[in-house]
């Protein structure tokens, strides 16, 4: 929680021409639900930056009084505030949100598909496992490993086949969402495979992240 004589002072800054970029960043920072109403303004300016950086804030912020902005900003022309909108909801978790969400998994670009899934994994309301079961089919490979990460995330390993499958995929950023679900599951068998990708994967961002993973897991599940 921020000051609230700093966040007073921040707003002003920007009618005196101060970057507002800057401002909306300090104020995301400092988390203070009391910035909400300031930032929610700048969601629909004309700058994407601009925008970009509002809908940014108000998830680090974290306040539910911002999910009906982060709403409308779900269907703004740009797919990046799309995404960042879904992800700011994601950071929010709250439940009104979801249908919201459910309806960018119709997004005719994938990776807004990808952070509405993403969502709502991590808001874990139970009527979406039908949902997400469904995408476990979907022709895109990372649609389906994405689908099998939130749900794995929900305590439903529906997706494990889909998980093993793309630990090995040719598709690095496949290998990596396969290493951020396998490690919603803890079982010998998850600990093994990411102990394989921290020893064999060909990247070393993919390797640090598997060994690290494993780290976690096994003190977790002292």
């Amino acid at each position: 929680m921020g000051d609230k004589s700093t966040i007073k002072v921040l707003t002003r800054f920007s009618e005196r021409g101060f970057h507002i970029l800057s401002i909306l960043k300090a104020l995301g920072y400092i988390g203070d639900k009391t910035a909400v109403p300031f930032i929610s303004q700048y969601i629909k300016g004309e700058e994407l930056v601009v925008r970009g950086n509002a809908v940014t804030a108000l998830g680090e912020i974290e306040d539910k009084s911002a999910v009906p902005v982060l709403l409308e900003a779900l269907k703004d022309r740009s797919h990046f505030i799309r995404c960042r909108a879904a992800e700011a909801l994601g950071k929010i978790k709250d439940k009104s949100a979801v249908p919201g969400l459910i309806n960018l998994l119709e997004d005719r670009i994938r990776i807004v598909r990808l952070h509405a899934i993403w969502a709502l994994g991590e808001i874990g309301l139970d009527s979406t496992v039908e949902i997400l079961k469904e995408l476990l089919e979907d022709s895109s490979g990372t649609i389906r490993i994405q689908a099998a990460r939130s749900l794995a995330k929900m305590g439903d390993i529906s997706g494990y086949d889909v998980i093993i499958e793309s630990s090995d995929h040719h598709d690095s950023r496949i290998r990596e969402l396969s290493i951020y679900a396998l490690q919603h599951i803890y079982t010998e068998e998850a600990v093994s495979i990411l102990e394989k990708i921290s020893e064999n994967d060909r990247l070393f961002k993919l390797r640090a992240l598997a060994k690290t993973a494993v780290e976690d897991m096994k003190s977790d599940m002292k």
